[in-house]
């Protein structure tokens, strides 16, 4: 009976860990949408309709459930940035906090 507890504690601690960790997301931003990225999924310039850096964020870092969206607090990391273009070639990673 001890260990059969003992167990049951750990698999509600490792499951409860999981579901509070914090997760991370990348996309890249391009001008031609993303042939050129080293990162998917890519996206066209905010200039000409596509989403930018908070826009995607805020996708990823979104709750759905029967009660409604809710949005987390996140993080934007620019992890690289090349000039040309009309917006050049930029990737990001977003790191969406669940709550604690």
């Amino acid at each position: 009976m001890k260990i059969t507890r003992a167990l049951f504690l750990l698999v509600l601690t490792i499951g409860s860990g999981i579901a509070n960790a914090d997760y991370t997301s990348k996309w890249c931003i391009s001008e031609d949408g993303g042939s050129k990225c080293t990162v998917q999924p890519s996206y066209g310039c905010p200039q000409d309709g596509g989403p930018g850096a908070d826009a995607l964020a805020k996708q990823a870092c979104t709750i759905h459930s029967t009660d409604g969206n809710s949005v987390l607090n996140y993080r934007i990391n620019t992890l690289s940035s090349q000039t040309g273009g009309k917006c050049g070639i930029s990737v990001y990673e977003v790191t969406c906090i669940q709550p604690k």
